[in-house]
């Protein structure tokens, strides 16, 4: 799973075990924004 995450959020994920991978841009009222891009691996249910 790919998570584009806020930036006050990532030591959340990372404690839930994703890991960054990357960053994500956008725009946000004209102004560039760099969100960090996570990635966690999901167990399958048998």
């Amino acid at each position: 799973m790919e998570i584009v995450s806020d930036p006050n959020a990532e030591g959340l994920y990372q404690r839930m075990g994703a890991k960054k991978v990357g960053l994500s841009f956008g725009e946000v009222e004209g102004k560039l924004r760099s969100l960090p891009l996570m990635e966690m691996r999901l167990e399958e249910e048998e």
